[in-house]
C-alpha cells in the first residue's frame, strides 16, 4: 500500500491510497466463493451448485463490484490508521483507478477532529472538598424514615404546624406566565418543615381542607433557581388534603424496616454512613467537573464547525423536549428566566463547546495516561444492568456505551489522583 497526502487542512485531509496485487490477494477468491452460494443452476439446489459451474454463471462485473465493497473499507480503515487520523463521520472515497485485482487507487477525503494541546493537567493540584455529617442531619433524616412509617388519618379541623398537607399550586409572572419549577400537583409537604419557603408555608397555616388560596411570594436573592430569585410570584394554591400525623416510637420504627438493627444507635449509625457515602459521591462529581472546566479552559481544543453546528442542534432538541413535557413554548419560558433570543443562543453555543472540548481533553487524557477497560470489566458492567437486550446488535451497542462510560470514569479519576496528589511529596 503507498499513500500520499494530497491535501490537508485543520480538519479535513485528502490521501491517494494505491494498493498492489499483493495487497489485493486472495480477496477475490473469497468473494467469488460468496457470490457462488446464491447462484442457481437447473438440476441443483440453491448453495449446492459445484464452485467451477457457479464461477462460469458469475458477471465480471458483479464480482469486482463486490470485490470493491469488501477491500476499500479495509483499504481506507488501514490507511487511516497509518496516517493516525481520527474522523468523526464516514469518510468520502472516490475509485480513480482500478486494473482488477492488478492495481486500486482511490482518493479518500477525510473530515476529522483538530488539534488538541492540553494544559499540563500532570501539575493539577487541588484542595480536595471535605463532607461532614451533623447529628442535626441524622436527625433529620431519622424524623423523614419515621414520616414514611407514620400513621395518617384526616384532621377535622383547620391546618395547623405538623399537619400532613396535599396541594396543588402553579407560580406565575406579573405577566401571569406560568414559572417552570413553581408548580406541582398533588404535592406532599409537612407544615412546619419547611421544605417549601417558609412565607409560601405560613400561608397555608389555619386553613381548611378544599380551600384555595392566591398569595404573593418574593424569593431570597441568592434562590438556587436563577430565574425565581429575587422574583415576587404570584401562587394559586388548593389544599386538598389534611392528616394529623402519628409517627411510631422508635421500637415501632426499628420493627418496621427490619433489618439488623438492634438499637436505634445502630439505626443512626448506619443512616450517618449512608449520608457520608452520599454526599461523598455529590461532593466529588462537582470537583470532578470543577477539574474538567479549569482543563478545557486551560487547553486549547479545536472543533470543527460542523461537530459544533450539531451539538447546538443536540441541546436545542433536549430543551424542546424538556418544554414540551413542561407545557410551554420557548419565548414564555426566556421570558421566565429573563433572557432575550440572543442570550440564550450564546449561552448554547458555550455549553455545546464545552461538552465537546470536555469530551475531546478526556479522551485525549485517557490515551496519555494508557486508560484500558477489559472484555471482563464490560461483562461485570452489563450483567449489573436492568435488563439485557436479547438482540446481538443492540447488545453490542450496549457494551460499546458501557466501555466509554467505563473509560470516562476510570480517566476521571485518574485526574483525581493527580490533582490531589501532594506535589512536593510525589517529586
Amino acid at each position: 500500500m503507498k499513500i500520499k497526502v494530497k491535501d490537508s487542512t485543520a480538519f479535513q485531509t485528502t490521501l491517494i491510497v494505491s494498493a498492489s496485487a499483493k495487497d489485493m490477494a486472495g480477496l477475490k477468491d473469497k468473494v467469488q466463493q460468496n457470490l457462488a452460494k446464491n447462484v442457481r443452476l437447473t438440476g441443483f439446489r440453491t448453495g449446492k451448485v459445484p464452485l467451477h459451474l457457479a464461477l462460469r454463471e458469475l458477471d465480471d462485473q458483479e464480482v469486482q463490484t463486490a470485490f470493491l465493497q469488501e477491500f476499500i473499507p479495509q483499504l481506507t480503515a488501514q490507511a487511516l490508521k497509518m496516517q493516525a487520523i481520527e474522523t468523526y463521520k464516514t469518510p468520502q472515497v472516490s475509485v480513480t483507478k482500478f486494473v482488477p485485482y492488478e492495481d486500486l487507487e482511490v482518493e479518500l477525503q477525510a473530515d476529522h477532529l483538530g488539534e488538541t494541546k492540553l494544559m499540563d493537567y500532570t501539575k493539577l493540584s487541588e484542595t480536595p472538598p471535605q463532607v461532614s455529617v451533623t447529628e442535626a442531619d441524622v436527625e433529620t433524616t431519622l424524623r423523614k424514615l419515621k414520616l414514611d412509617f407514620a400513621i395518617k388519618k384526616p384532621a377535622n379541623r383547620n391546618s395547623q404546624l405538623g399537619d400532613r398537607l396535599i396541594i396543588d399550586f402553579e407560580g406565575s409572572n406579573k405577566q401571569n406566565l406560568k414559572i417552570k419549577g413553581a408548580s406541582a400537583k398533588d404535592f406532599s409537604l409537612i407544615l412546619g418543615d419547611y421544605v417549601l419557603l417558609k412565607d409560601f408555608e405560613d400561608q397555608l397555616l389555619d386553613q381548611s381542607a378544599g380551600q384555595k388560596l392566591e398569595f404573593e411570594v418574593r424569593f431570597p436573592k441568592d434562590y438556587q433557581a436563577p430565574s425565581m430569585a429575587n422574583k415576587l410570584i404570584n401562587f394559586k394554591v388548593e389544599i386538598k388534603q389534611i392528616d394529623e400525623i402519628e409517627l411510631p416510637t422508635d421500637k415501632e420504627l426499628l420493627k418496621k424496616i427490619g433489618g439488623n438493627f438492634k438499637s436505634l444507635a445502630d439505626l443512626k449509625v448506619d443512616i450517618k454512613n449512608s449520608l457520608n457515602i452520599e454526599r461523598n459521591r455529590q461532593a466529588r462529581s462537582v470537583f470532578e467537573g470543577h477539574l474538567m472546566a479549569k482543563i478545557v479552559k486551560e487547553s486549547q481544543i479545536e472543533i470543527p464547525d460542523d461537530l459544533f453546528q450539531a451539538e447546538v442542534t443536540k441541546l436545542q432538541q433536549e430543551l424542546a423536549e424538556d418544554l414540551k413535557r413542561n407545557q410551554t413554548s420557548l419565548e414564555s419560558w426566556l421570558l421566565e428566566i429573563g433572557q432575550t433570543q440572543d442570550q440564550h443562543q450564546a449561552e448554547l453555543n458555550q455549553m455545546a463547546s464545552n461538552r465537546l472540548k470536555g469530551g475531546l481533553a478526556l479522551r485525549e487524557i485517557a490515551k496519555r495516561e494508557k486508560i484500558i477497560v477489559t472484555d471482563n470489566e464490560i461483562s461485570e458492567a452489563y450483567k449489573h444492568l436492568g435488563s439485557i437486550a436479547k438482540d446481538e446488535d443492540k447488545q453490542k451497542d450496549l457494551k460499546e456505551d458501557l466501555k466509554a462510560r467505563l473509560i470516562t470514569q476510570k480517566t476521571l479519576e485518574r485526574i483525581w489522583q493527580i490533582a490531589t496528589t501532594d506535589q512536593s511529596v510525589s517529586n
